[in-house]
């Protein structure tokens, strides 16, 4: 029986006998030796939800949605994404993520919905995330030029923050969106 099997088998004995710490450190160390799958961190996350440890179950949800997506398991990282929202209904990576991941699948009315609900929290981004939010900004509006709301929006919040080279990009996106239709 390979490593990986026996922690998973004494994972499982450590859950049905409710040692839930023990699972937890026994899937800790499944996660180490397979770095690659999503599915023993989305089970750890669980095991933490188990616990009460609900930051941890989103920090090891995140890397299993990411690692779900990489690995082109699209339908499971929204799974994850959604169960991340679930338990914290302002997590912005996982909401840009879902949004991306629909955007991806060609459902655009969804995406387009997921982008608006992500840029709704602006005002929740701490300043220290401020740089990376903005750098998504722009990658929104390449990705989802055609969508005016989103322009809208994008324009507005960079008029707020004060970002004038940026509400001179959105502006041009709109102009060229109004003259392709």
């Amino acid at each position: 029986m390979s490593k990986v099997n026996e922690l998973r088998r004494k994972a499982s004995d450590a859950v049905r006998g409710r040692e839930y710490d023990r699972a937890i450190e026994l899937y800790k160390r499944i996660c180490k030796l397979e770095p690659s799958n999503g599915t023993p961190c989305n089970e750890l996350g669980d095991l933490y939800l188990k616990t009460g440890n609900t930051p941890d179950a989103i920090e090891s949800f995140s890397l299993s949605a990411r690692l779900y997506s990489d690995f082109g398991l699209r339908n499971n990282a929204v799974a994850v994404y959604k169960k991340i929202l679930r338990h914290d209904p302002n997590h912005l990576d996982s909401r840009w993520g879902l949004a991306d991941i629909r955007r991806e699948q060609g459902m655009e009315a969804e995406a387009s919905t997921g982008f608006l609900d992500f840029l709704a929290r602006v005002e929740q981004v701490p300043e220290a995330g401020r740089e990376v939010f903005f750098r998504q900004c722009t990658e929104l509006m390449e990705k989802m030029s055609d969508d005016l709301e989103i322009l809208s929006r994008l324009e507005e919040i960079y008029r707020t923050q004060g970002r004038g080279d940026d509400v001179a990009r959105v502006l041009i996106a709109k102009a060229t969106q109004a003259h392709i239709e």
